[in-house]
């Protein structure tokens, strides 16, 4: 026995025959873990293609090493180019890809898939949703052709999937529907089973009680989050919704005017968030100290775009800076996965042997990611120096996680999560950040992760 589903949602959730199905609501519930279960229906059948999707590359790294657990076990083999994916000994496929923007949609428009898999379906927007569902085609009548999904409530696409799902998930609704019960949609139109163009859709709870390996520590730490996120991953509420200043108040913010003495500070980082291109997202670097006192500071900012080559060079610029400043302020970029992260990495490693750059490769959302910066800031426990970034960064955070941007907050938690491993002194609890793997997931066969 390698693995075995938890009873409940979770075989529920791998049971299932509707053409659309989102298992979705508190963390800890194994909506990732079935997800990765799910392909091993099809994997003997040499025409089975699926996708898994995460919204962006960089969380891939998660996905790949979880699978690696039990694929191999299966004969599977994981091949990284042209693209990644596991290879069954069947010729079966599954393809660990992203969906970052809109437009990356038409990248999947030459391809058939039998199922597509989307990992934390609220960081994607409906029209990727759309998108790729169409491309669930083919002639194999053996193969399912549907979609699956896991999600928590909260970010970016909240709103779009609690419509797209209200009969189950709005108990005022005036159609409600159980979990798990089949409903028939032509489109967006209620229809019928059997009716023409009819597909099947359904909705299945998580509750981080359905997972009898989730430890003591985990639940505390969840309860440690803002009240929003804690409604939202410990108790999967979907009616709670973001608004503004949930998770960032620049009236709650210390201000400093200057730099900290020298002799306050125990260490230094500056977190990297890098943009693809001139005209996309940005590249934000963002300095943080942290002093004896136990106090953050977030001490400096940079905000731009430009191609690699900018972002190369502003990077030399910028670093040099913070090196001149404090010798010891360690540099953290993004490792996206792959063969072309680690080569980015250490491309940056060698051209800048006078530094220490460490690479980060998130594996969590990023409003849990976010969430040790945000409840320390909340708290009133993090100062920010004041200049003339002050107005940007404030403006986004508490917007977020609303907001088309969200770069900022990305590199600010980096950058706490980098000191947070420096220490002493660091907080006395943990945040939603710092759970270990084995709280997650586990470590014993047979276990629903």
């Amino acid at each position: 026995m390698i693995w075995r589903p938890n009873p409940g949602p979770q075989t529920t959730f791998l049971k299932s025959r509707a053409n659309e199905v989102v298992y979705g609501g508190a963390a800890g519930g194994g909506k990732s873990a079935a997800l990765f279960m799910l392909p091993l229906y099809w994997v003997n059948n040499p025409n089975y293609r699926g996708l898994y999707l995460r919204r962006q590359a960089k969380y891939l790294g998660d996905a790949i090493d979880k699978t690696n657990r039990i694929y191999p076990e299966l004969g599977a083999k994981l091949a990284l180019s042209p693209r990644i994916r596991w290879v069954f000994p069947s010729g079966a496929e599954l393809w660990m890809n992203h969906c970052e923007h809109e437009s990356d949609v038409a990248n999947y428009d030459s391809f058939e898939f039998a199922e597509v898999l989307f990992d934390e379906l609220t960081h994607f927007t409906e029209t990727q949703y759309r998108g790729i569902r169409a491309r669930l085609r083919g002639t194999d009548r053996s193969l399912p052709y549907w979609s699956r999904a896991g999600t928590n409530p909260g970010n970016i696409g909240h709103e779009w999937v609690f419509a797209r799902f209200a009969r189950w998930l709005d108990p005022s609704h005036e159609d409600h529907a159980e979990p798990g019960e089949l409903r028939w949609f032509v489109g967006d139109e209620p229809s019928s089973k059997g009716a023409p163009l009819a597909l099947s859709r359904t909705f299945i709870p998580a509750r981080i009680e359905d997972n009898p390996h989730i430890s003591d520590a985990y639940r505390a730490q969840l309860n440690d989050l803002s009240p929003l996120r804690r409604a939202q991953l410990l108790h999967g509420d979907w009616l709670r919704k973001p608004a503004r200043k949930d998770y960032w108040d620049r009236d709650r913010v210390q201000i400093r005017e200057g730099l900290p003495l020298a002799s306050d500070v125990v260490a230094r980082v500056r977190a990297w968030d890098f943009g693809a291109t001139s005209d996309g997202d940005w590249t934000v670097g963002a300095r943080l100290a942290l002093l004896s006192s136990g106090l953050v500071v977030v001490e400096d900012v940079v905000r731009f775009r430009g191609d690699p080559s900018v972002v190369r060079a502003r990077f030399a610029s910028v670093s040099a800076g913070d090196a001149e400043l404090d010798a010891r302020c360690i540099q953290t970029i993004p490792q996206d996965p792959g063969q072309a992260g680690v080569d980015q990495v250490a491309s940056y490693q060698r051209e800048f042997p006078h530094l220490t750059i460490r690479p980060r490769r998130p594996s969590k959302d990023k409003v849990t990611r976010f969430g040790p910066v945000s409840s320390r800031a909340l708290a009133g426990n993090l100062a920010i120096v004041r200049a003339g970034w002050n107005d940007t960064l404030h403006n986004e955070l508490e917007s977020f996680p609303e907001d088309n941007y969200d770069d900022q907050a990305d590199a600010l938690s980096d950058a706490y999560a980098e000191l947070s491993g420096v220490g002493p002194p660091r907080e006395p609890s943990r945040g939603a950040d710092d759970v270990t793997e084995s709280d997650r997931w586990g470590n014993a066969a047979g276990r629903g992760w």
